[in-house]
């Protein structure tokens, strides 16, 4: 027990920091860096979940005894996915999709933080869930705490200093020099062999170990793409006042879903082994946590507001209040949608999972276009589109849960 709370207090704390960060460089360098900033951090997520989401799950519920060589396999696969995703970023960035909207000062810059930061982030991910696994959720919680706070405190004092052109960079390079470590690791305990021999894989295996991370990870990238191109298109239009709400109201949005996230790590592999009566119950008292975790946090961002906007240099109007604290809800709704998610997880219904990100994602863009206000469109879009997505997850899952 207190071995998982050290997990999520060093999970929550990394979370945490990437916040505070943000609103340093709110303070000092405006809110162009800042939407840069958190659009970097979005950019990075889009990678690095191509590189995780099919892995991660599945080797928290590898069994005891079996987890050497299917995790070899599941690691060596989210190492290529991860150069895959790299290769189109770089793609992107040569062709100017997206970049010069996205990050207005130095794209270049951006690309190369992007590429080190995602670099460290997969491989601390990849040790973290072999960790866990293995029950050593400290181990595991003090790796993210321990890269989030050296990240932090060298970025952040590089900021303080006013050096904007450098500080993602340093910042990034942190991540990656942790993430060498942690590489470094994995092979010291033999998951990536102990030589040639060992390590070699053929083009059938590694191509075999590819398509099946894709397939189990591929239904998180929709939401990751959109929240990506809505952030883009508002940072790209000048006339827009108060931009800062909506990136604060979005990092604010990713604590919300963030604990029921963790949870799901440890709660997944259950609901794959529990059925019957258990099972029901197991969901009903899960939802009920949810909800609370989501509730509470939009109470908790409502009563502390006139702090955040003052520490990120935001202006407090009604609107402003009601931009953040409808991404708020739209957080409770996802929080409390995640235990649907979990049980499509634990049924390995990805292909269904894939599909109602694909509807998520045409609601998320389709909205905001019938709205006249872009900033307020784009977070009511996402809001409609949460409210519809766990309407079809819970739909599905109830036919499943009839007939336990």
């Amino acid at each position: 027990m207190i071995r998982g709370l050290i997990y999520v207090g060093g999970v929550g704390g990394s979370r945490l920091l990437l916040i505070l960060l943000g609103a340093i460089i709110a303070n000092i360098f405006g809110e162009s860096e800042y939407a840069s900033y958190v659009l970097f951090l979005t950019l990075s997520n889009i990678v690095t979940s191509f590189s995780l989401m099919g892995v991660v799950p599945r080797i928290l519920s590898l069994a005891v005894g079996d987890e050497r060589a299917l995790a070899a396999g599941l690691l060596r696969g989210s190492i290529a996915n991860f150069m895959v995703a790299l290769a189109i970023v770089i793609f992107a960035y040569l062709f100017d999709i997206g970049f010069s909207k996205a990050f207005l000062d130095d794209s270049g810059l951006a690309l190369i933080s992007i590429v080190l930061y995602s670099f460290g982030f997969v491989f601390i991910s990849l040790l973290s869930a072999l960790w866990n696994q293995g029950r050593r959720h400290h181990l595991a919680g003090g790796l993210w705490l321990f890269t989030s706070v050296f990240a932090f405190c060298v970025a952040g004092g590089i900021a303080l200093f006013g050096v904007d052109n450098y500080s993602s960079i340093i910042f990034s390079t942190v991540w990656a020099v942790c993430g060498v470590c942690a590489g470094l690791n994995l092979y010291l305990l033999g998951f990536f062999g102990a030589n040639a021999e060992s390590f070699s894989i053929s083009a059938k295996r590694l191509a075999s170990a590819m398509l099946g991370t894709m397939y189990s990870g591929l239904f998180g990238l929709p939401f990751l793409i959109v929240f990506f191109w809505l952030g883009v298109s508002l940072n790209a239009e000048i006339q827009i006042i108060d931009k800062s709400a909506f990136f604060l109201g979005f990092q604010l949005f990713a604590i919300a879903t963030f604990l029921p996230g963790v949870l799901g790590g440890v709660f997944v592999p259950k609901f794959a082994q529990e059925t019957g009566a258990a099972k029901i119950k197991m969901i009903k008292s899960l939802s009920l946590v949810y909800a609370a975790i989501g509730g509470g946090w939009v109470l908790l961002v409502w009563f502390a507001l006139p702090v955040l906007f003052k520490f990120y240099g935001v202006s407090h109007t009604n609107y402003t209040v009601y931009i953040v604290i409808l991404w708020q809800v739209a957080g409770a709704i996802a929080a409390l949608g995640a235990i649907q998610n979990q049980l499509l997880v634990s049924r390995g219904k990805y292909s269904f999972l894939l599909f109602g990100g694909g509807v998520w994602a045409v609601l998320a863009t389709a909205v905001p276009m019938l709205v006249q206000d872009k900033m307020l469109g784009a977070v009511f879009g996402v809001l409609v589109a949460y409210i519809a997505l766990q309407l079809i997850y819970w739909s599905e899952n109830r036919k499943r849960n009839a007939e336990l």
